[in-house]
């Protein structure tokens, strides 16, 4: 029970000790992750006194799902202690707290990444946030590349399972009961609750839903011809450079995850002068379709 015990309530007042400045090491090594958990929390607590139900986290080209929420309240990561702040194009970099389809929502409006030279630790800081203001359940997307030969550019595809090719967990090193068990495991997060209703939702709209694993890796660089072989052997359909850190934070703090990934670059022997600006011009168009599905969840999920 003591794994459980810091998210058992949202909080709403921040720890004694003195503030983490954001993304520092040093802080983060004399102070206990719960009361940095609780010091962002209680800062979070003074812009909106909102306590989420879902948690979404929005991929490269996602950004515009923010405007669909009501009674919005953003507040800027650079402003919350201990958040790292987003310097990934497409990334805006703001947590939002609000409503979308009557349920209470805190949007992370942009991420951190492995490759922009973040920690594990602080790629994962905001979801261990979100989780202490109270989300019990994750929707988490991101933009990819195509394994998987029938994949199409822009297709939205459900994370069944994942495969971890980052080189790290979020996980390793001295483990704080009041966040989570030391041990957990990671396949069970995946809630089929959330892919029933997500699956109702694409046949309703009529648009197509793949299903798929996933593969993180750690970036920046996309893969080879010979490394995307591999990843086919392996069982992989669609790779990205996010989302398995926070997945396996979110099973490791008792949250339950629906994963999506929007199909924004297909792999060919020519890449594109410009990848970056392709993968979010890829997810812009495949937004509405991401903001039909959330809705669908949200309305139908158990």
């Amino acid at each position: 029970m003591a794994a459980l015990s810091l998210f058992s309530a949202p909080l709403q007042a921040a720890s004694e000790c003195k503030p983490a400045c954001n993304s520092c090491q040093s802080c983060a090594a004399v102070s206990p992750l719960h009361e940095r958990i609780a010091e962002a929390v209680a800062y979070v607590r003074t812009k909106s006194s909102l306590v989420p139900e879902y948690a979404i986290v929005l991929g490269s080209g996602f950004d515009k799902f923010g405007d669909e929420l009501t009674d919005a309240v953003a507040v800027p990561y650079g402003e919350i202690p201990g958040f790292a702040v987003s310097t990934a194009p497409g990334h805006k970099g703001e947590l939002i707290l609000g409503k979308l389809e009557g349920k209470n929502v805190v949007v992370m409006r942009g991420r951190v990444h492995l490759y922009e030279g973040y920690t594990p630790q602080q790629v994962v800081f905001p979801v261990q946030v979100m989780r202490a203001l109270g989300a019990k359940r994750m929707i988490i997307s991101n933009a990819s590349g195509a394994i998987r030969n029938d994949l199409a550019l822009g297709e939205l595809m459900i994370i069944k399972d994942h495969i971890n090719m980052t080189g790290c967990n979020p996980c390793v090193g001295p483990n704080d009961d009041k966040v989570g068990p030391r041990f957990f495991p990671v396949s069970s997060a995946y809630d089929n609750d959330m892919r029933c209703a997500a699956l109702r939702t694409a046949a309703r709209e009529g648009f197509k839903l793949s299903e798929g694993i996933y593969v993180g890796m750690r970036g920046p660089s996309y893969e080879t011809l010979a490394e995307n072989r591999m990843l086919s052997a392996w069982g992989g359909d669609a790779v990205g450079m996010s989302t398995v850190l926070e997945i396996i934070e979110a099973a490791h703090c008792g949250m339950s995850v629906f994963g999506v990934t929007c199909v924004t670059d297909v792999l060919n022997d020519e890449d594109s002068e410009d990848m970056e600006q392709a993968v979010i011009q890829a997810g812009e168009r495949a937004c509405q379709r991401f903001v039909k599905l959330v809705r669908g969840i949200l309305r139908d999920s158990k």
